[in-house]
């Protein structure tokens, strides 16, 4: 028997959707930095900077959350409220989770809100909610030369202070007051529940006794259309964008304005970053068009901050997400930053482009990849593509035809099953031809050559003779060939066209191998 070796090598040019590659970093906080826009983080710098501040305060405390959970903060409130510092607070849990959950949060739990809130904030807080409150912010003595507090970005809840990329921002005094009109504005004229003697809640109607403030140190989408200039302020400043948009956000429209303003300046040449969480939905049907165009997406499971910087020259911090809830509806309140909090913002984006543990890809070819994530079953996956995948096929050859067909075959060459390339080493086998006296060969070339069998004419032949005379004789041929083996080992790229140019004449011969 014979063999002849052909190693074949196929290249996986599969393109998969939506994969996020992992970086192998992990999200450091810059909260011990002392940086002027705050990051919260496993030490809780920001958390106990709240803390502090509610303890010092002497008149007032104005609080406005999403949601909110019992943590420190809490009891630090509620010991305010025992040395006579009025507690106002303004939230949406209640009527929001009435029925459904949101997701910004997963950690928040109805059950242990409504045990806060009967055991905390009654007879401590004013306590009034309205479902379209998202801003969060906490004044402390908003009224007073002191005035000072917080926008954040994240609920008031543990795990956004702690675990959750989230940025806090020191209010000045003037930002302080007029946030504090706008509170007091909204707490009175667009709240509809306000928290009774228990841990239920009764309607309330507009107190028809405050107009909305002028602004202008503070930006904000309101239930007042005409008060809202969150929106067209990041409009404008997106619209001016001269080189590069860099933002962070929880949920992002593709159909939005701000959304369709950034795609535009994407086509246009505009370096465009963006940050936010892997999230199924927003992903695939609306980062995914942004990413396509340019955009470059890195991602955290836990991203909540909402940001942009244009230019590495303005930049704004803000509660909305860059959808019609939050930019259109609800109260949201955000933020122009000073030169130094630009200059912050931008180290913090920069430390993110190097430590967040995902970037995205609307589409990435398999030989770019080696670890990834998809999405799968509604949950984000790990998985890999490893480098080769052997394959051995042996087959009896039997006709040249077969010996051709063998080695040209291509089925099942694309299941590399997640391998960037299939290596498949096929091996013919062949019988062996020995020349004798009834059979010898006549070469064709120096690759196949005739099988020739000796045809003696017994007509002719004398009694008793054992040996024919060379006249007797004839040789024919007998319908087979057979292949030089050795040539095929020294010239095996060459084989398949050889057997091409023999193809017609000799395909249906029986083959052998010599």
């Amino acid at each position: 028997m014979h063999t002849i070796n052909f190693k074949q090598t196929f290249r996986n040019e599969e393109i998969l959707d939506n994969v996020f590659i992992l970086t192998t970093n992990q999200w450091q906080s810059t909260e011990e930095q002392q940086l002027s826009v705050i990051e919260s983080g496993p030490k809780q710098v920001l958390f106990q900077n709240i803390i502090e501040h509610i303890q010092q305060a002497e008149e007032m405390i104005c609080l406005q959350s999403f949601l909110i959970q019992d943590t420190s903060i809490i009891d630090a409130l509620v010991e305010a409220s025992q040395r006579d510092v009025k507690v106002f607070i303004l939230d949406a849990a209640e009527t929001r989770l009435k029925t459904q959950a949101y997701p910004e949060d997963d950690n928040f739990i109805t059950d242990e809100y409504k045990e806060m809130i009967n055991k905390k904030f009654r007879r401590h807080f004013v306590h009034r909610q309205a479902e379209n409150l998202h801003a969060k912010f906490i004044l402390i003595d908003p009224k007073s030369n002191n005035a000072n507090g917080y926008l954040f970005t994240g609920n008031f809840n543990e795990k956004p202070f702690k675990e959750n990329p989230e940025l806090g921002v020191e209010l000045d005094e003037r930002q302080t007051n007029e946030l504090f009109k706008l509170f007091v504005y909204h707490f009175w004229e667009h709240t509809t529940d306000e928290q009774n003697d228990t841990e239920t809640f009764d309607k309330v109607r507009p107190a028809n006794k405050f107009q909305a403030p002028q602004l202008d140190h503070i930006l904000c989408t309101s239930p007042n259309a005409g008060l809202s200039n969150l929106k067209s302020t990041l409009i404008t400043s997106i619209s001016n964008t001269q080189e590069s948009i860099s933002f962070s956000t929880f949920g992002l429209d593709i159909e939005h304005e701000l959304a369709k303003e950034i795609l535009s300046k994407i086509k246009s040449g505009i370096e465009v970053t963006i940050f936010c969480r892997p999230r199924e939905k927003t992903i695939v049907n609306h980062i995914s068009e942004l990413q396509k165009a340019g955009a470059k997406v890195f991602c955290h499971p836990l991203i909540h901050a909402k940001s942009i910087i244009v230019d590495d020259k303005e930049a704004y911090v803000f509660t909305a997400n860059f959808e019609k809830h939050g930019m259109d509806t609800g109260f949201e309140v955000g933020m122009l930053l000073s030169n130094r909090q630009t200059k912050d913002l931008i180290g913090i984006h920069n430390k993110w482009k190097q430590d967040f543990p995902l970037t995205f890809h609307s589409q990435k070819s398999v030989q770019e990849i080696s670890n990834y994530n998809t999405f799968k079953n509604k949950a984000l996956v790990t998985d890999k593509i490893s480098e080769t995948k052997k394959v051995n096929l042996k087959k009896e050859i039997t006709k040249l035809l077969d010996l051709a067909t063998f080695f040209k075959d291509t089925n099942g060459t694309n299941n590399f099953e997640k391998h960037k390339n299939l290596e498949v080493d096929k091996v013919a086998t062949l019988k062996g031809f020995v020349e004798n006296e009834s059979a010898r060969l006549e070469p064709i070339d120096e690759v196949l050559s005739k099988v020739l069998i000796k045809k003696v004419n017994t007509s002719k032949m004398k009694k008793g003779e054992k040996k024919p005379q060379e006249s007797e004789i004839k040789w024919i041929a007998a319908n087979k060939i057979v292949i030089n083996i050795d040539w095929v080992k020294s010239n095996k790229e060459e084989l398949m066209q050889y057997i091409n140019s023999k193809w017609s004449e000799y395909k249906n011969m029986e083959l052998y191998g010599n």
